[in-house]
């Protein structure tokens, strides 16, 4: 999980620091937030992958079209001029989210009770509660997890690079990505209609 946490908040973070996508990704928080339950977190964590790096990467924006690009364009600057000083913000501040989020996890670890909302969520959250300890991490949940960061990799490839910019079609693909992970991880359609 200390791998698997820096990773989705760089891919989060790179879309709002290169692609300048923002709003768009906070969509992904439930699904994180079921990630984060599966190891062992609470949503907060869910939030900061998702949310806080993408706003990082957003306000950073070393290439950002939209708030660094069209703001230089108006003000007659030199497109991109100064992504050094902006480049090193973004990798300053993911670093210090980065660090701060891992320190969270190691201490929810030890003492689930720290959690900042321990007995606050719901059901749908709370994976692996009822036995008291997370599900076991075999190789198939490794292969659904594997895809479905796969999946985020190239739903950021399409928006980014393809124009896939339609509410429809990111729904679309967001639904089939689902419907696929749960399938890999051996979850029949009654688990998976539950799921959603």
């Amino acid at each position: 999980s200390f791998f698997i946490i820096p990773v989705i908040c760089f891919l989060f973070s790179a879309g709002g620091a290169f692609v300048g996508i923002q709003q768009s990704f906070w969509s992904f928080t439930p699904l994180v937030a079921v990630l984060a339950a599966a190891m062992g977190y609470d949503a907060v964590v869910a939030f900061v992958m998702v949310a806080v790096s993408n706003n990082i990467g957003y306000m950073c924006g070393p290439m950002n079209m939209w708030n660094v690009g069209v703001a230089q364009g108006i003000s007659e600057l030199p497109i991109f001029s100064g992504m050094g000083l902006r480049m090193f913000c973004w990798v300053f501040f993911m670093a210090l989210l980065i660090g701060y989020t891992l320190l969270y996890c190691r201490r929810i670890q030890k003492d689930p009770t720290k959690a900042l909302l321990y007995n606050e969520e719901g059901p749908a959250v709370s994976v692996g509660a009822a036995e008291g300890q997370a599900p076991e991490f075999t190789a198939r949940r490794k292969a659904a997890l594997g895809l479905l960061i796969a999946g985020f990799v190239v739903l950021i490839y399409l928006i980014g690079f393809r124009d896939m910019t339609s509410g429809a079609r990111i729904g679309a693909y967001l639904i089939a990505m689902s419907i696929v992970v749960a399938a890999v991880n051996g979850q029949g359609y009654n688990a998976m209609a539950d799921g959603f």
